[in-house]
């Protein structure tokens, strides 16, 4: 998935729980990569860049489940819902399909988080975040393989491949509980 703010690359196989995740943001200048695994249940994460003494982006921390208020936060419901792509279809409007392309409008101010997507920034249009275009693309097995939402300024691709290959995902020895701080400033 790809953004003005940034990307989200990984892969997820819902059956085996197993998420290995990798977001990249970009605001003023300062970069932040937020490195996500999460295996069976258990969710680890690393910060690169973040700004704060202490951080050498190194560190692997466990994430208390039961402290997430927001499971679409750093992508940790992405093994049910990889990039949170079912809240974007339920928002969609006036869907048109064409082969194996469809096409429509989807309602942003129903969308609590989207891959790198700042929602804030897209609620600051207004009327028009209520109808933002969108093309999404299926392969021969009917499964959705694209989905570009056309955000002005700031356009957002996902593309959805390799079905099926297997994930790496393998929990960090040594991971220090996430410091309390960071739950909020997560988004978590």
């Amino acid at each position: 998935m790809v953004a003005k703010e940034g990307s989200y690359t990984g892969g997820i196989d819902p059956l085996a729980d197993l998420l290995d995740a990798s977001v990249s943001v970009s605001s003023r200048g300062a970069s932040l990569t937020i490195d996500t695994v999460e295996v069976r249940g258990s969710a680890y994460t690393r910060l690169t860049g973040l700004p704060l003494p202490g951080f050498d982006g190194q560190a692997w921390y466990r994430i208390d489940s039961a402290r997430v208020t927001k499971p679409g936060a750093l992508g940790l419901s992405a093994t049910k819902d990889p990039t949170g792509v079912q809240a974007l279809i339920a928002a969609s409007h006036d869907v048109r399909r064409d082969g194996r392309t469809y096409s429509g409008t989807v309602d942003m101010t129903r969308i609590v988080a989207w891959g790198p997507v700042n929602v804030g920034q897209v609620m600051q249009l207004g009327e028009a975040a209520r109808a933002v275009p969108f093309e999404a693309s299926v392969d021969e097995q009917e499964r959705l393989v694209s989905v570009t939402v056309r955000i002005p300024d700031n356009p957002v691709t996902a593309t959805y491949s390799d079905f099926g290959t297997a994930v790496n995902a393998v929990e960090p020895k040594d991971a220090q509980p996430l410091p309390d701080h960071l739950y909020g400033m997560l988004g978590l």
